[in-house]
């Protein structure tokens, strides 16, 4: 992580990344051109960038650094399950040749959506004027602490698809489709832009600017 012809070895990271997955795949054919197909799958991701030092940074005029970078260490985490089952079935006649349906709902879960970014080590990162260790100092900066969070969301979606076929040159692909998601609860009361959104919408202020929901319908 961060390799490039201007930092030193000491200011790279290594990153590592684990994925796992298991799916089942369930199809039943019920006879008269009706199929039922169900799927589960579990994964989990995790990545991990960490430090190659603990020194601190030096950032030379020509762009050269040495220690460790500022943007590790990091980790990425995520778990998910989904379900997803779809039905088809054919049925001749009504109004034409045929219909082809199928109707289809999924959800998914992801419990944890964890992330988490800390700068440098609490310790001073240095920017010089020049190119020296021992030269003019322009700019000194303490860095530390930790960003963490856990986003879970759900998904939910279901839609309806009918291909008429009206005669043999005319088809109509006719369907809707429904997703839901849910989650993303973030605690922004510590974030000043947030807040004064937030206490200018409950005065008045945003009054006839429109926003998105959490429904969604869309063609098939």
């Amino acid at each position: 992580y961060g390799a490039r012809a201007t930092s030193a070895p000491n200011n790279w990271g290594q990153s590592t990344n684990e994925f796992n997955s298991i799916n089942l795949n369930h199809n039943w054919v019920l006879g008269g051109g009706k199929l039922n197909e169900f799927i589960f799958q579990y994964a989990d991701f995790a990545n991990a960038i960490t430090a190659n030092s603990l020194d601190p940074q030096h950032t030379f005029n020509n762009g050269v650094r040495v220690g460790q970078n500022t943007n590790t260490p990091q980790a990425t985490q995520q778990e998910k399950y989904q379900f997803r089952d779809d039905f088809s079935f054919s049925k001749a006649g009504w109004g034409g040749v045929g219909h082809d349906f199928k109707v289809g709902v999924n959800f998914i879960n992801e419990p944890r959506l964890y992330l988490t970014f800390t700068e440098g080590t609490g310790d001073y990162a240095y920017t010089h004027g020049d190119n020296t260790l021992g030269g003019l100092i322009t700019a000194v900066s303490i860095n530390g602490g930790l960003a963490e969070a856990n986003i879970p969301l759900k998904q939910y979606a279901g839609y309806v698809q009918d291909d008429w076929r009206v005669n043999s040159r005319v088809t109509l692909n006719l369907g809707l489709r429904y997703d839901l998601i849910t989650g993303y609860q973030i605690d922004q009361s510590k974030n000043p832009n947030f807040v004064k959104v937030q206490a200018d919408g409950a005065g008045g202020l945003l009054k006839g600017i429109k926003g998105g929901g959490e429904l969604g319908r869309s063609p098939r």
